[in-house]
């Protein structure tokens, strides 16, 4: 297990090439769990738990798959992502996920208390055969796209 309390207890900066791994561990505590800038990492196999965001992207191209992202007290994942697929992203405090950008596929997103997706800004991002269950927020509880600018496929 991996964890700092009040700090991000995974940070992947500046250039790591798509070939970083991260994968298998239970990370919680942190602030966000996993921070991701300018970088490529693939994220496989994780518990991402009780932290303050789980995963926070930035300016990156993130591949997220088969991890538990849960118990967060605010969002599951935020930022820019590049493939988030085959993940559970369950009972966080904000939005399962709030991106603008990739490709969200088969993710289960449920009791989430800001919504299951917001889609913010950008373009281009593709969401399909996700199950989007169970979400609550004021507007968008499942897919807030203010902007329709999602392409939405069997979700």
């Amino acid at each position: 297990m991996l964890s700092a309390p009040g700090a991000a207890v995974v940070s992947v900066t500046r250039g790591e090439p798509s070939g970083t791994l991260l994968r298998g561990f239970t990370n919680r505590d942190g602030n966000p769990g996993i921070a991701v800038s300018e970088s490529a990492p693939t994220i496989v196999g994780n518990v991402i738990e009780a932290n303050l965001v789980g995963i926070d992207s930035f300016g990156a191209s993130v591949v997220a798959m088969e991890n538990i992202i849960r118990d967060n007290a605010a969002d599951g994942y935020t930022g820019a992502a590049g493939l988030l697929r085959d993940n559970e992203i369950a009972n966080n405090g904000g939005r399962g996920i709030a991106t603008g950008s990739g490709i969200l596929e088969r993710n289960r997103i449920h009791d989430n208390r800001g919504g299951g997706i917001d889609v913010r800004g950008g373009a281009g991002l593709r969401i399909q055969h996700n199950l989007i269950v169970r979400n609550r927020a004021r507007e968008g509880a499942g897919v807030r796209d203010g902007r329709r600018r999602a392409r939405l496929r069997h979700t």
